[in-house]
């Protein structure tokens, strides 16, 4: 998703007007306002406030994806799940509007689009813990689940 300067001013405010004050409580004036733009320009960019948000989730939840080729090199499982934990309260903490958004977001469940975005997300991170915790089994680092029968 390549976004312009000014896209990412504008949602770089937005993420923190909708964390702070929430998706409902947050009007597209007052983001523009802040931005030192007119309302236009949000509608030019975004289209709507519901794609302003659209758009800042889908980016938010980019950098909690987990990305094997930044800890697949690594031979000690170990560390392998140390790098994606540490991935995650990285991205946490460089992010904590993101963060927020993400967590109200998915606790509401008001938007199909977001729970389908959480939905891809989720199934991403555990198949790559997943793979993960197999690789750390076929090196006897792990102890292989038992099989109840």
């Amino acid at each position: 998703m390549k976004l312009s300067e000014k896209q990412l001013e504008i949602i770089r405010i937005a993420q923190t007007m909708f964390a702070k004050n929430g998706f409902e409580g947050t009007c597209v004036r007052d983001i523009a306002q802040e931005a030192d733009i007119n309302v236009a320009m949000i509608n030019y960019y975004f289209g709507s406030k519901e794609n302003l948000l659209e758009t800042i989730i889908k980016w938010g939840i980019e950098t909690y994806k987990l990305n094997p080729s930044q800890y697949e090199s690594e031979e000690d499982p170990i560390y392998r799940l140390e790098k994606m934990v540490e991935h995650y309260v990285s991205s946490k903490i460089n992010n904590p509007s993101v963060y927020q958004i993400l967590i109200s977001e998915a606790s509401i469940r008001k938007r199909k689009i977001n729970e389908e975005l959480f939905t891809e997300l989720r199934k991403h991170n555990i198949e790559c813990i997943r793979r993960v915790i197999e690789y750390g089994v076929q090196k006897g680092t792990f102890n292989s689940p038992i099989n109840a029968t």
